[in-house]
């Protein structure tokens, strides 16, 4: 029901100096974009012009010590407010392959076209129908920008072909925009005024052979309201996933790697006189892939998705497709 357009511009430059200031990037940004619909629009057209301006310096204070600086300002027609989105990453090497680091910044994020103009979807409601579908889907013309407060500390350690990489993060946000039910059960978009979300991650990369090598990811998230202390539903909960790459031949290589993602769990209004349904959305899933360089620059493969087929949801609890097959190829000229 609505059409989307969007065209944009940019231009970047940057250097590298020998000395204190090691690097210098900077780029200048405009977007326009409109949409044209029903929905939230009486039928009329909504244009958006957006403006960006982003410089980032990279300072070496000692030998083992360096400062990674940024800083980002938008400007949204809309909205009529200019903001400056700062950065920083402080980083300190303690040997090859290894450092500490601590990032700090903040952040600005405009709701879309889609969260904001999503076309108003009803469901045909039948006995069948999964409760977890709701009346139907639709936009919110009423979403505030999103703005947080973002740290994570964490370190990189290089233990001889293995890498151990350990972080911890904390996001404080302002009107954090979340999918959610509204009153008449549709599915939209809602500001929540406060959350905070902190977790961590560890993960690892190892060189076991000359050909093999495998991987492991662990993440946990802590996602609230923090007005009303309850976890944020849907929100990612914890997710571990692991795999390996093998190079059976020079310039062919198969791989495999596997994921479980828990969610918090999400409460779906029942069928009237029903109690509420709690549905804690948790799935794991094995996807494969081969890749074959024919000649230098090209390349062969094939990946699949989803390998055994298993069945598992989005954030909602709709069902997502199963298997998935993909062959091709990149040439390079």
């Amino acid at each position: 029901e609505n059409i989307y357009n969007t065209f944009g511009l940019k231009a970047a430059g940057s250097g590298k100096w020998a000395g204190v200031l090691e690097s210098l990037e900077t780029a200048l940004e405009f977007r326009g974009q409109n949409v044209r619909g029903t929905e939230g629009l009486n039928g009329g057209l909504r244009w958006d012009n957006l403006g960006s301006l982003s410089t980032k310096g990279l300072l070496e204070l000692t030998e083992n010590l360096s400062l990674d600086l940024g800083a980002r300002l938008d400007w949204h027609e809309t909205y009529g407010a200019l903001a400056l989105n700062p950065e920083g990453s402080l980083k300190y090497l303690l040997g090859k392959g290894q450092d500490l680091y601590f990032e700090a910044g903040t952040g600005y994020r405009y709701p879309d076209f889609n969260e904001l103009y999503h076309p108003t979807i009803t469901y045909l409601i039948t006995p069948l129908t999964p409760v977890e579908f709701g009346n139907g889907e639709s936009g919110n013309p009423d979403l505030k920008p999103e703005t947080s407060v973002n740290l994570e500390a964490g370190t990189d350690l290089l233990v001889g072909n293995a890498l151990l990489k350990l972080s911890g993060f904390l996001n404080s946000f302002s009107d954090l925009i979340v999918p959610a039910e509204n009153g008449s059960n549709f599915w939209t978009f809602l500001n929540v005024p406060h959350a905070l979300q902190v977790g961590g991650e560890i993960g690892f990369h190892w060189e076991l052979l000359k050909e093999v090598s495998i991987n492991g990811d662990y993440t946990y998230v802590d996602s609230r309201d923090t007005d009303s202390g309850q976890l944020i539903p849907t929100r990612l909960r914890q997710k571990l996933s692991g795999g390996f790459a093998w190079t059976v031949a020079p310039g062919a290589q198969l791989s495999l790697e596997g994921r479980y993602v828990d969610r918090n769990p999400a409460l779906y209004n029942g069928p009237q006189g029903s109690p509420p349904i709690i549905i804690a959305s948790a799935y794991t899933v094995f996807d494969a892939g081969f890749k074959l360089e024919v000649v230098k620059g090209t390349n062969f493969f094939l990946t699949l998705d989803n390998l055994f087929n298993q069945t598992y949801a989005t954030f909602q609890g709709l069902p997502m497709p199963g298997r998935y097959l993909e062959l091709g190829t990149t040439i390079g000229l």
